[in-house]
């Protein structure tokens, strides 16, 4: 596979993801983004990330003095296409502009009643 893939989630997201990938040879992502504060998350996104040899990456409020230091990473990936499941941040155009082919996002409830964190 060409694609250079992020995948975003919380811990329900991630495992989800998780469940629907093919086997480590069929499919790698580049990284596993999970969202700070979810500590629940943590250890399901470094355990995909471990499966897959792939970067841990803790995304941090947008206003926090550490959230310049995520774009540059995320952008250091050269990212082409981004899988995202329940998430609770919400993705900032900056971080979007990276992504060559867009980021899909996988939304299990009703729109826009039920959209979700807004962080």
């Amino acid at each position: 596979m060409d694609e250079r893939v992020v995948l975003f989630g919380d811990e329900l997201g991630l495992d989800a993801i998780e469940q629907s990938l093919g086997k480590e040879e069929d499919f790698a992502p580049v990284a596993v983004v999970y969202s700070s504060g979810r500590t629940a998350a943590e250890p399901i996104a470094k355990r995909i990330a471990f499966k897959y040899h792939c970067e841990a990456i803790e995304q941090p409020f947008a206003k926090s003095e550490n959230y310049d230091d995520f774009v540059r990473a995320v952008s250091m990936l050269n990212p082409t296409l981004g899988i995202c499941c329940s998430y609770d941040k919400i993705i900032k155009q900056e971080v979007l502009s990276l992504f060559q082919k867009g980021i899909f996002n996988l939304h299990g409830a009703l729109l826009p009643k039920y959209r979700g964190g807004q962080f």
